[in-house]
């Protein structure tokens, strides 16, 4: 069977567009996430995690694929 897993990482942020002076404070502190799927695929450089998983088949969708370096932890789901 394939694991369903709960992966906490760091995702990156973005500003907007708009010009701002280098005085200016923004906040882009990057941001904590925790994402649930089935873990499709894990390699020295990423993880990939799945929304969907077809029973019958070997078939999924709807997949992210996590750098390893942004995983602050990830917890197997029985």
């Amino acid at each position: 069977m394939i694991k369903q897993v709960k992966v906490d990482w760091i995702d990156s942020m973005s500003g907007d567009s708009n010009w701002h002076l280098l005085s200016e404070t923004i906040d882009l502190k990057p941001l904590k996430i925790r994402t649930f799927g089935f873990l499709v695929e894990d390699n020295d450089d990423y993880i990939c995690v799945a929304q969907s998983y077809a029973t019958e088949y070997p078939q999924y969708c709807n997949t992210i694929s996590i750098p390893k370096k942004t995983i602050v932890k990830i917890t197997e789901i029985r």
